[in-house]
């Protein structure tokens, strides 16, 4: 799109899944006078000051993909990641007759599509009284080699029937 618009500049800057610098990053972004933040928020709680600071200021606000912990944005582009979870609920019911013993691996849980997933699943799981989270295995942001835990936490739950990663990572 910006081939389109050579008057426009465009600066991306990457934290590299550090919220501390990702904040340091919004803030000289701002500072150098923006005129629209477009942003990933690396993790929910941490971000969620400076983002709305920036919004408040009058900037507008696009959060892609992940959400802070306020309702102080002008857009957000991504998936319902509630209904995903809600989703894979009824799909895995679907499979297994409304029965079964569910793994659930996460992602990092300071992340907003993490959160709304887990939550969705549990919503999604109420209707299916014969189905239960058993365990829950939360892996790294950076994914810095979960094959490590993974075989010790099946060895650890050997009832489970189902596992239910909530990304393709």
């Amino acid at each position: 799109e910006l081939t389109l618009h050579p008057e426009l500049d465009f600066e991306m800057k990457v934290a590299d899944a550090n919220s501390d610098l990702q904040i340091e990053q919004i803030q000289a972004l701002v500072k150098s006078g923006i005129d629209i933040l477009l942003v990933t928020p690396n993790e929910a709680k941490p971000l969620t000051a400076i983002i709305e600071e920036v919004y408040k200021s009058g900037i507008p606000v696009i959060l892609i993909d992940r959400k802070t912990d306020s309702e102080l944005y002008t857009s957000f582009i991504g998936a319902d990641n509630y209904e995903i979870g809600v989703t894979a609920a009824d799909y895995i019911a679907s499979q297994t007759d409304g029965k079964g013993k569910i793994l659930e691996l996460q992602m990092s849980m300071a992340i907003s599509p993490a959160v709304e997933r887990h939550r969705g699943l549990m919503d999604g799981l109420r209707k299916y009284p014969g189905m239960q989270i058993e365990g829950h295995l939360e892996i790294p942001m950076l994914l810095e080699d979960p094959e490590n835990d993974f075989p010790g936490f099946l060895r650890e739950h050997p009832e489970a029937t189902i596992i239910f990663g909530q990304t393709d990572l």
